[in-house]
Parts: structure tokens; sequence; C-alpha cells
């Protein structure tokens, strides 16, 4: 300020650069100043950011965690849908084996139904022999007694 006051009363160059100088040092402090405000503004910012990324980071842990779990999860019902797949075969492969079993005996039933029939046709047929046979006889008894 007393450089000012000596400026304004003389004229001299050197006062005059002081002046100038004085000014833009005063320039200068006060846009170093805003410089200041807006680094603070930017550290701030940074500090939003930092604390946007842990939140970030937080919430991917969170989903590794979920998503092993299940991953988990889809493990053990893969196994669970194999052990019933397992089951289900077990219980068809009896029901096949069931049904030949059962082939099986039936078929053996028809043969016997078969083998029966055929049975009662020779015995039929020895019936019927024997009847005309016994006819026969009785027609030459009949002729004897006489």
């Amino acid at each position: 300020m007393h450089i000012a006051i000596l400026a304004k009363m003389s004229d001299d160059p050197i006062l005059k650069a002081l002046e100038t100088l004085l000014g833009g040092q005063t320039q200068l402090h006060a846009e170093m100043a805003q410089v200041q405000a807006g680094l603070t503004q930017v550290q701030a910012g940074l500090t939003q950011v930092q604390v946007g990324l842990t939140q970030v980071q937080a919430e991917q842990t969170k989903m590794r965690t979920e998503l092993t779990h299940v991953q988990a999860e889809q493990t053990r019902l893969r196994v669970d849908v194999l052990d019933r797949f397992d089951r289900m075969e077990t219980k068809l492969t009896a029901i096949r084996e069931d049904i030949t079993v059962n082939m099986g005996r039936a078929d053996t039933a028809h043969r016997a139904v078969d083998n029966t029939r055929d049975d009662l046709r020779a015995l039929s047929e020895l019936v019927y022999a024997m009847e005309r046979r016994q006819r026969s006889m009785g027609e030459r008894l009949e002729r004897l007694e006489k």
C-alpha cells in the first residue's frame, strides 16, 4: 500500500513497475485462491467418487457371495435331479422286467391253454372212438345173445 502512495506521488517508472507487479501479485493471489477453491471442490468430488467406488465394491462382493450361493444351489439341484433320474430309471427298469416276466407268464399260460385244447381234442377223439367201439361191441353182444 505504501508503494501505491509513493507511485501517485511520483511518476517514477520503477515505482510504476512495482505497482504493476503488486497488482499482478494481488491478481495472482486471487487466482490462486480460486484454484485452491476449485481444488477443494475436486477433492470433495473425488471423496464422493471414492465413497461411491467403495459402495460399488461392497455390492460387487455381495453379488459374488450371492453368485457363489446360487452356484452351490445349482450344483445341489443338479445332484438332486440326477438322483431322481436314477430312481426313475430304476423304477422304469423294474417295470420293464415285470412286463417281461408277465409276458413270459402269459406265453406260458397261452401254451398251456393250447396244450390243454390239444389234449382235450385228443381225448374227445379217444372218447368218440371208444363210444363207437362200445356201440360196435354192444351190437355184437346183441347179435350173440339172439
